[in-house]
This record gives C-alpha cells, sequence and structure tokens, in this order.
C-alpha cells in the first residue's frame, strides 16, 4: 500500500496551535450563533483574573473546564457563549503594585492618589494584554469582542446605581464598629480576607482593683472602659454594677463592673477587661451597657496613643513588654502563663496580626429587610438553592453555603486603598450625607487670554468696560485650543462670563460649539474701586476678605460659583465636557468649593492666562440636607467582591449586543474553585437575586485545588509550581488539557505532575497516528480531501479564503471535489469561515457504514456507547468520566484492537471489504475527533483540516455538530 503525506509523520503542536487559533478568530467562531425562535443557549462567565500577574495552573482549570462547556454546547447547536473579563482586584493588585514601587524605589505615599491611580491603572493594562494572550494559548474559546474589565465605564455606572439602590433601600449603611485592620497594608479586611493562625503567647493575670483578668494583649489596659462577669459567677456577686479603682501603672481610673453572659467562666479568672476600640466582642459589650467607646491605646500605624503615657509611640510587641515590666514595677502583675495556646487573626495577604480598630465604614445589612423592597440578601438566597433555582453539582457544598450564610454577618465594603471604585458618598460639615449618581461631565475651567487691563495692571469688574485681549492673549488661548486638540478634547458647551475678553477667548476656542453667557462668572464687582491699580485693590479689600468702595468679597463670589456649579450638576448631565471660560478670582473660588480645607494663601495661588483645570463634576455635589456645596466626597473605595459580586447581570446588559441579558440571564452554570464559594459564589447569589429578582446562574460546579505529584499546596518557596505556558511549550496546550480534566472531579483536589501531562501527549500522538493511518488508507475510495496532501498547506488555504473569499469559487473547493451532504451548488460560494453557518445541530457528514465482520461491529457498538456515554456525562458534569472513557476508547479499543483487525481487509483482494473498512475508519475518526474536541481543540481541528469534505458537515471543527447515536 502506498503511502500518501495527509499528515505529517509526528504532531509538532508548536507548529500548529497559534494558526489554529487565528483561524477560529478570523471564523467569528467564539461569538454566539444569532437569536432563533425556541433556540437553546448556553452561557458561562469567566471569573475574572486579577489583572496584576501571570496565569498558573489554578487559571488553567478553570479555563480548560468552561471552554470544554462552550465548546460542547456550542456543537449541540445551542447559542453557546463564554463572557470573559478581568477584575481590577483592589487590594490585591494595590499590594502587588507596591511591590514593584518598592523595587524601583518608591512609595504609594510619595505620590498623589490620581498619580498612583494612573501608575496602577497603566500596570493592569500591561498584564492585561499578556494575560489575554495567555488564555488564548491555552485555546479559551470565549467572546473576546466584548472583553470586559471590572473599572470599565459602563460596568462602574451599574455598580454605582447597585450602591444608590441599596442606600435608599436601606441595606447600605454607615457606621463606626470594629474592623480588622492591617497596619502593613493601611485598610479594612473582610471576614472572609483574615486567616485565623493558632499560636502559643503568653497570658497575663493582671490585678485589676481588687480583682483579677487575664488577657494577652496588656498594652491595649490603657482603653479599657470596664470589667465584665457572668451574671451568675458568686465571686463577683458584690462588684456588679459597682465601680472600682484600677492602676494602669501610669494612672488610676474607676471602672465599671459589668453582668454580661458573653464571659466564660472557665477562661482565666472570670473576669474580662472591656477594649471596646481594640475587640469586636468587647464593642458588643460596651453597646449592650452603654459604655463609652471613644478610648483608643493604638493607632492605625500598630502604635500605642498618648493613653500610653510614656509608652507613646510603640509598636505593639514592644509595647507589650514594656507595659508589662511597667506593671510589674507596681506589684500589679499576679503571674505569668507563657504556654497559652490560641488563635490570632492574621492578614492573608502579609500574614501581620489584625489590629482591631474603631472606624466609620460603609456596609451591607445582610439580614435586613429593604425598606422599600422588603428583600433580604441572605434569607433570598438561601430559599433559592431550597427551591432547587440553582442547584450544586456536588451536594456537599449545599450544606456547607447554607450554614455559612446561616451565619453571615453584615459586609463592610469600604476599602481605604486608591485602587478601586470611589465610593460615591458625599459629607457636609452639617452632618448631611449624599449618595447619589456621580456626574460624568468633565469641567475644564480655562483662564482667559491676557487682556489690555492685565498689561495695565488695573482691576476690571465692569462687563460693560471694553478690554479685550492682546495679541499675546490671543496666542496664549491657540496654545490651549492646539492642547486641547492634542488630547483629543471636544467640548460639547462652551459657558463664558459677560466679560469682553472671555468671550473673545471662547470664540478662538468654539469653532462651532455653543457658547453660552453666564454673569455668574464675571470677575469680582470693585465697586469705587473700578479701575484702580491690583495693589490698592488688594490693599483695601485684604485681598478680596472684606468689602471696600461698595466692591464684591470673595465669600459673595464663592457663592455665585456655588449657585453655578449647583446648576451644572442639575442641568448638564447629559454634557460630556463643558468648557468654562473665566477669570482667576473664579478659579480661587473653584478651589475653596473643592477644597474648604484649603488656608487662603494655598487657595489663592496665581492662575497663568491662558492655563486651564478639569475636573469631574461628580467630584461636587450640593448636600441633601443643607445644600451647601462645601462636601467632601469620600475617599474609600468599594471591596473589589462588590463590583466582581455583580459580574452575572452586568457584563450581559454591557456586550455589543443587546438582547444579551435577555437571552443569557441567568447564566447557565457557574464554574469556579471551591476555595472562592463564599468569596465571590454566595456574594453573587445575594446581590444578584436582589438585582434582577432572579438566580445568577443555574448550576455551581466548583473544582479543587491544584497540587503536586505528592498532593502538597504549590508553591513558589517548595519549588513545585507548574507553569502552564511552559508545560504547553514542551508538551502542546491539549496534552495539558486532557491532563487537567482527566484528573478533575467536582470539588476534589488534584494532583499535577510533569509526568501526567506527558502521559497525555502521548496520547496526543496515539490520535495522530490513528488519524495518519486512517489516511494513508483511503486511497481509491470515493473521497477526496480539502486543499493538498499537507494539513499545514489546508490551514493556509484556509487563511486565503478567509482574507480573499472571492479568491477562490466554490469557497476553496475544487470543482470536482464532492458537497458535504446536504449542501448544493447553490450555496457553493458562501463563504463558511467568516459567516458561520449555525443549523448543523445534527451529526449528518456520513452515513453509518454496516459491519461485515465481528470487528466492526464491535467497534461501531462501543463508538455508539462512547458517544451516549461522553454526552451523559458532559450533561452531568463528569467531564473525566467523560476524558476516561473516550481515552480507553482510542487507545484500547480502536488503535490496539479494531486498526489491527482492520490491516487484513485493507491489505486484501476484497475490494467490497476493504473499501467498507475504509469507510468505518472514516466514520469512527471523524465521530471520535469531534467527542474529543472540546478536550483537545488543536489536534482535532487540525486532523479535521485533512479529512475529506464529504466527512464533514462544517469546515471548521468548532462549527461542526456534535456526535448523535445510529
Amino acid at each position: 500500500m502506498d503511502e500518501t503525506n495527509q499528515l505529517p509523520s509526528r504532531y509538532e503542536s508548536s507548529e500548529h496551535e497559534q494558526k489554529i487559533y487565528k483561524l477560529w478568530e478570523e471564523a467569528k467562531a467564539f461569538a454566539p450563533k444569532p437569536k432563533q425562535e425556541g433556540e437553546k443557549t448556553f452561557s458561562v462567565l469567566m471569573p475574572p483574573p486579577n489583572a496584576n500577574g501571570s496565569l498558573h495552573v489554578g487559571h488553567a482549570v478553570f479555563v480548560t473546564l468552561e471552554d470544554l462547556m462552550t465548546r460542547y454546547h456550542r456543537m449541540k447547536g445551542e447559542a453557546a457563549v463564554w463572557f470573559p473579563g478581568f477584575d481590577h482586584a483592589g487590594f490585591e493588585t494595590q499590594v502587588v503594585f507596591e511591590k514593584v514601587l518598592q523595587k524601583q524605589g518608591k512609595s504609594r505615599f510619595e505620590m498623589e492618589r490620581d498619580e498612583f491611580y494612573d501608575a496602577t491603572l497603566a500596570y493592569t493594562k500591561d498584564n492585561s494584554e499578556f494575560m489575554l494572550n495567555q488564555l488564548k494559548r491555552l485555546g479559551a474559546s470565549a467572546d473576546w469582542e466584548n472583553l470586559k474589565f471590572t473599572l470599565d465605564e459602563d460596568v462602574v455606572d451599574l455598580v454605582y446605581q447597585t450602591f444608590v439602590q441599596l442606600y435608599e433601600d436601606g441595606l447600605a449603611y454607615r457606621a463606626k464598629r470594629p474592623v480588622h485592620w492591617c497596619v502593613k497594608h493601611q485598610t479594612t479586611l473582610s471576614d472572609l480576607e483574615v486567616k485565623d493562625h493558632e499560636q502559643t503567647d503568653s497570658l497575663y493575670y493582671l490585678k485589676y482593683g481588687p480583682m483579677i483578668v487575664a488577657t494577652t494583649r496588656p498594652e491595649t489596659i490603657f482603653a479599657d472602659v470596664a470589667v465584665a462577669v457572668h451574671p451568675e459567677d458568686e465571686r463577683f456577686q458584690q462588684y456588679i454594677g459597682q465601680e472600682i479603682e484600677v492602676d494602669f501603672g501610669i494612672n488610676k481610673r474607676m471602672i465599671k463592673v459589668v453582668a454580661d453572659e458573653m464571659v466564660d467562666r472557665e477562661f482565666g479568672t472570670g473576669a474580662v477587661k472591656i477594649t471596646p476600640n481594640h475587640d469586636a466582642a468587647d464593642f458588643e459589650v460596651a453597646q449592650r451597657h452603654n459604655l463609652p467607646t471613644d478610648l483608643i491605646a493604638i493607632n492605625q500605624y500598630g502604635k500605642l496613643t498618648d493613653l500610653a503615657g510614656p509608652l507613646a509611640g510603640l509598636k505593639v510587641d514592644e509595647a507589650r513588654q514594656k507595659t508589662i515590666e511597667l506593671l510589674e514595677e507596681k506589684g500589679l502583675v499576679e503571674k505569668i502563663d507563657t504556654n497559652y495556646h490560641h488563635s490570632v487573626k492574621t492578614c492573608y495577604k502579609c500574614d501581620r496580626v489584625i489590629e482591631p480598630r474603631m472606624l466609620t465604614q460603609w456596609f451591607i445589612a445582610v439580614n435586613q429587610d429593604g425598606k422599600k423592597t422588603g428583600k433580604n440578601w441572605a434569607r433570598d438566597a438561601i430559599q433559592a438553592v431550597a427551591d432547587n433555582k440553582t442547584q450544586f453539582v456536588t451536594p456537599r457544598f449545599r450544606k456547607v453555603f447554607d450554614h455559612w450564610m446561616s451565619i453571615i454577618r453584615d459586609w463592610s465594603i469600604s476599602r481605604q486603598i486608591v485602587w478601586g471604585i470611589r465610593i460615591p458618598a458625599w459629607y457636609c460639615q452639617c452632618g448631611g450625607t449624599t449618595v447619589k449618581l456621580p456626574s460624568k461631565t468633565k469641567l475644564t475651567f480655562l483662564r482667559h487670554g491676557q487682556a489690555e487691563h492685565n498689561v495695565k495692571q488695573i482691576g476690571n469688574g465692569d462687563p460693560t468696560q471694553s478690554y479685550p485681549l492682546t495679541d499675546q492673549g490671543k496666542e496664549e488661548i491657540k496654545k490651549a485650543l492646539t492642547e486641547f486638540k492634542s488630547d483629543n478634547r471636544h467640548f460639547d458647551l462652551i459657558i463664558a462670563s459677560e466679560m469682553e475678553r472671555t468671550q473673545q477667548s471662547a470664540q478662538i476656542i468654539a469653532d462651532g460649539t455653543e457658547i453660552k453667557i453666564d454673569a455668574r462668572l464675571n470677575d469680582v464687582k470693585l465697586g469705587g474701586l473700578e479701575g484702580a491699580s491690583i495693589a490698592e485693590i488688594h490693599e483695601a479689600t485684604s485681598y478680596h476678605e472684606q468689602s471696600a468702595q461698595g466692591s464684591e468679597t470673595f465669600t459673595e463670589v464663592t457663592r455665585r460659583v456655588e449657585d453655578l456649579l449647583r446648576d451644572l450638576e442639575a442641568n448638564y448631565q447629559n454634557k460630556k465636557e463643558v468648557l468654562i471660560v473665566t477669570s482667576e478670582i473664579i478659579f480661587w473660588a473653584l478651589r475653596q468649593v473643592l477644597h474648604p480645607e484649603l488656608e487662603p494663601h494655598e487657595m489663592k495661588h496665581h492662575i497663568k492666562n491662558g492655563e486651564s483645570y478639569t475636573f469631574s463634576l461628580g467630584d461636587i455635589t450640593p448636600c441633601a440636607k443643607c445644600g451647601q456645596m462645601n462636601v467632601e466626597r469620600d475617599l474609600d473605595v468599594f471591596d473589589t467582591w462588590f463590583s466582581s459580586g455583580q459580574w452575572p447581570h452586568i457584563v450581559p446588559k454591557t456586550t455589543n449586543r443587546a438582547d444579551d441579558f435577555e437571552r443569557f440571564y441567568p447564566t447557565s452554570v457557574m464554574e469556579t474553585g471551591w476555595d472562592i464559594l463564599f468569596f465571590w459564589v454566595a456574594r453573587m447569589m445575594m446581590m444578584n437575586i436582589y438585582l434582577t429578582d432572579d438566580v445568577p446562574f443555574k448550576h455551581i460546579y466548583l473544582h479543587g485545588m491544584v497540587r503536586d505529584k505528592d498532593r502538597q499546596k504549590m508553591s513558589k518557596s517548595k519549588g513545585n509550581v507548574m507553569d502552564p505556558l511552559a508545560v504547553i511549550d514542551q508538551y502542546g496546550t491539549d496534552a495539558l488539557r486532557l491532563a487537567l480534566v482527566f484528573n478533575t472531579s467536582t470539588g476534589n483536589d488534584m494532583s499535577m505532575s510533569e509526568e501526567k501531562v506527558k502521559g497525555m501527549r502521548n496520547f496526543a500522538n496515539k490520535l495522530w497516528n490513528v488519524a495518519r493511518f486512517t489516511l494513508m488508507n483511503l486511497e481509491g475510495n470515493s473521497f477526496e480531501a480539502i486543499g493538498d496532501s499537507s494539513s499545514l498547506s489546508s490551514l493556509s488555504r484556509m487563511k486565503s479564503d478567509i482574507e480573499d473569499p472571492d479568491k477562490s469559487s466554490s469557497s476553496g473547493r475544487d470543482s470536482s471535489t464532492p458537497l458535504p451532504a446536504g449542501e448544493s451548488a447553490q450555496n457553493e460560494n458562501k463563504n463558511e469561515h467568516t459567516e458561520r453557518s449555525f443549523d448543523s445541530a445534527q451529526d449528518e457528514s456520513l452515513k453509518t457504514p454496516q459491519p461485515l465482520n465481528q470487528a466492526d461491529k464491535v467497534i461501531l457498538d462501543k463508538l455508539n456507547h462512547t458517544i451516549k456515554e461522553t454526552t451523559r456525562h458532559f450533561d452531568e458534569f463528569r467531564f473525566h468520566e467523560a476524558a476516561q472513557g473516550l481515552y480507553q476508547f482510542l487507545w484500547s479499543d480502536l488503535a490496539d484492537t479494531y486498526l489491527e483487525a482492520a490491516k487484513e481487509p485493507l491489505n486484501g483482494t476484497d475490494d467490497d471489504a476493504k473499501v467498507n473498512t475504509q469507510q468505518i475508519l472514516l466514520y469512527v475518526l471523524t465521530k471520535t475527533i469531534k467527542l474529543l474536541h472540546p478536550i483537545m481543540p488543536f489536534v482535532t481541528e487540525l486532523i479535521w483540516q485533512s479529512l475529506p469534505s464529504a466527512a464533514k458537515d462544517n469546515k471548521l471543527l468548532i462549527n461542526a455538530s456534535w456526535p448523535v447515536n445510529d
């Protein structure tokens, strides 16, 4: 038998994978098919990777599983879409970027807020591009044309809307409560962002007036407000309700004794000191007994405050020892137990011990009914799972979910960091809090060009007096215009004062843009000082702090500006960019409104002619309580999970297809690691049920953690981390994907090693050899391959068709090539790559051949069984069983058994038996690569390109139909 060169002798993944992926992209194969009546849909959200690093093998797991599901449902003829995205990952990213700055000898505390934010944004954009390429190398067939980022403007808008809705419903509230504080990172952490660490410390027994208390934190005694005992503890009945004098080493104070059931009579002496600012349980005791909560012993930097007297400024560890030394000198230490085992909370990023602090934060009430909606986050999520609206693929996780939801506490969503979505709340000196959607309108204040009165150094506040621009002034404004154009700035509206110089400046800028005149932008009225020298005016008015000869004061000018800003905020929300052309004193008034904390000399700095200042109208807003403009916006940002928790409803609402939310929400499945069940999955359930009145996803599939071959956790310090891209370079993407699927069962951790991937590379080679054997033995049959005999040339030919669909008649098919089943000559010229064929839900590419012997019957029966079982396993999320079954079928049943049996008829003299065997080989190969495609997309697509055209129902395997039983 002559061997043809249908496929090269070896499958070299590195030569083909990127070419194949580009073929899919150019064919727009990743987008869902257009909406049809009675359609079936499948949708899945990519857990947005943090845009602060590179992918690890854990990412490879979710990419493989979610891509597998999407490809499977796409082949079943469903409208399938995989929504991709990246997460700004607030605190996580800021920590990573601060390390980058440290290597450069910089610190975020040396940078302005906007400067640090912009630098972080640039860093994440670079990383996102890198990670996007990594995701593509893993074979991700995601809808990249709708790639979302959690800081995209449309995403941020929806996050703001959610917060305002929660606030108006009474579920978002601001309160001063104990929070977990990381001293290193200078931010609060949620309950889920702290770890419990078991350690051995000293337990100190301190004399406390007539009592003895036991504590591990003697350094906090300077902020003690009471001592608590159990109400039924007979040892302390005489003291309950009384005040006792306590010596704190540096002073003596009267301390109240309270009875509270939270006290464990078996701990220490049964008497517990109460320090509300430094312990959450103590704060609750203080609330119940109306105790003061204003004493602070440890500041935000982890150092003792002035309350500690001579110990002020010491860090906690040193302060603890010094406190004990001070108390021992006065005989106030009863004893010390140096072997006390207990649990302390630590930061999940830096492992530093958490300092409980009292801070005013924003919280979400998760167990409270909304005052407008009546909705309850925790209750409604629990009920949705109970009603099976959302089902856990692994039942044990439902029990874990139910338990956690039953004990959930209000969620602190404030973070004291820069990187993230800033909370849209403003605070007024009157005590008012304003929560609203921030305006997106950009305001640019431009000082007019030099005018004649500037040259003469005289004052002009009367708009009826003529002081036009000088030639220099005109050039200054032209320069400003050039800068605006270079920055691609386009103004929707220009507002100028009544002054001649500002209107002339506006005309130079306008270029057809509407100009409005507003007297509130006029220069300061000078009264009898009109035309006087600037020096005389400043001396007479103390820089306009007082009136002289009927002149206007700076306070009066500021009121004008406040009124203007109020008007802009109320009536110009539909404008994207507004230019305001005015004078220097209006700049000063603007700074007064934006920064009321500034001293006069800081506020009234010189603004050059032609100089501009841009800010967002969203930075200012009138107080909802008193109407004044001197409000300050909250500096905190949302916890990153507050935005990513809304991902299921946000993403389909913000794609380039208007009906995606209607079609694809709820999503079909949420696939992610079990370790973020509470961080993300539970919060998505609560938030999206509240926002949409429906669950965010129908199924929850939680995969396990990837461990090394010894089932140890992978970590850089252990040197056992597996780099997925390095593995791909050596063994190919398909081998890695198959190894991951083969070893993944829902909810269970998996062990992974290079040897396992190498073994799956051998399987890819086995598949390749089966395909070569089949194609080499097709000579003399009625089928012809597309393109020439080289599969790589076939790919090049297809790419040429995509780039120039008119280059070849019949879509790249030679006129003598038989048409695929069901295709007529009338649609021969249709470009099947750029215009996807979406109607091939039925697998009708080849008729089922008839078995002529027992070997034929067995392989066809086993193929049918494999199709049935693979389909069932995929439908039931049992992907590892599907992979194992396919492995067994290809290697044992097809390669080791049937191919050996086929050699006799293929080499024999019975032409009918030979042709029938050829048909069976081609039929089985075609079905097999379809079954394997969701797991091993690259090698199967490459083989598909070398199959005879009549064996295929679509030019691209990714768009072909899923096999069905005969």
